[in-house]
């Protein structure tokens, strides 16, 4: 699967945007009161049992929290060599956690002050390692 450069914004735990309400007559109608409750209730249910890391597809926001799964396919296959993985926070990341690997690893930092808003560099002590990672 291809670097993902933008996050997507959909999937499991995320909620639906609203829709453009008008008022008639200087009211809500009943239809738009309805889904104003519907999305509240929503919201509530979210905030208090519903919070998500999503389905940890590659590319997509973590659920219901300001960070994207990343897959990274193979590392490079020289232990402990500098690799770059493309994101699509929009932000320098504060960090990343290991979700999956299918072989022993260590994941590590890399050029940290490098990091960029869509960069960051890792380093990894074991060759050809296949990872998902949630960066935020």
């Amino acid at each position: 699967m291809p670097p993902q450069l933008t996050r997507l914004d959909t999937g499991v735990g995320m909620l639906g945007d609203v829709p453009d309400l008008t008022l008639q007559h200087g009211q809500l109608t009943e239809e738009a009161a309805l889904l104003l409750t519907s999305r509240l209730r929503e919201l509530i249910r979210k905030t208090n049992r519903d919070i998500s890391l999503g389905g940890g597809v590659n590319g997509y926001r973590a659920g219901n929290l300001d960070a994207q799964f990343i897959d990274i396919n193979t590392t490079p296959a020289v232990a402990n060599t500098e690799f770059v993985v493309i994101h699509g926070l929009q932000r320098v990341p504060v960090g990343y956690l290991i979700v999956r690997a299918d072989k022993a690893c260590n994941v590590y930092d890399s050029s940290a002050g490098s990091w960029t808003e869509s960069l960051l560099y890792l380093k990894c002590d074991t060759a050809g390692v296949t990872i998902k990672i949630v960066l935020f």
